[in-house]
């Protein structure tokens, strides 16, 4: 079993940590070469927030991991890379949203943390001003920002099918089966 977040035990080399995205990303073969364009532009944007040196050969841990993994999922839903490290380093900083759902996902391998994303990428530029949000919804910027973020247990799941029912859209995915999959991923003898 992969370390919670909190346990700073394990660590991984860059190239563990790309083969590992890779796999769990289908971008073994043919997409390798933008696979790791987008993982070297991720870096570039902060994330995660280690950054090798010159000549330095840093060592990433499980919540470094992590955060690609949650960066690529977002990239996954077409959202924007700045947003996206946005979105990433202030649930890291705050040990909030992203990091507590995978903390949690860990702790309570029983019932599995969904991440709702509700989405107006395209509306936003024209509402902005209207937007309003509750308190049960996580921040992951500024009032305003086009995408918004919501986390549910499997054993929750009316709190997505009545989001659902009052119109709203969403782009869902299950958290916790993701993380596995990077856990395994990361097994020796995984390839």
């Amino acid at each position: 079993m992969m370390p919670r977040l909190a346990v700073v035990t394990a660590t991984f080399t860059y190239a563990e940590v790309e083969r590992a995205l890779a796999k769990v990303y289908d971008a073994m073969d043919a997409q390798k070469t933008a696979f790791r364009g987008r993982l070297k532009h991720f870096r570039k944007l902060g994330i995660p927030s280690k950054q090798p040196g010159k000549g330095a050969r840093i060592r990433y841990t499980a919540s470094d991991m992590f955060q690609l993994m949650i960066a690529c999922e977002l990239a996954e839903f077409g959202v924007d890379p700045k947003l996206i490290a946005d979105i990433v380093k202030r649930h890291w900083d705050m040990k909030s949203g992203f990091f507590r759902a995978i903390e949690a996902g860990q702790q309570f391998p029983g019932n599995d943390f969904y991440v709702m994303i509700e989405a107006h990428i395209m509306s936003w530029a024209w509402n902005r001003k209207k937007s309003k949000r509750t308190a049960t919804e996580i921040s992951v910027s500024v009032i305003g920002e086009p995408v918004k973020i919501k986390f549910f247990k499997a054993s929750d799941s009316k709190v997505f099918l009545d989001a659902v029912k009052e119109g709203q859209r969403f782009f869902v995915f299950n958290l916790s089966k993701r993380v596995r999959d990077v856990e395994q991923a990361l097994k020796p003898g995984a390839n």
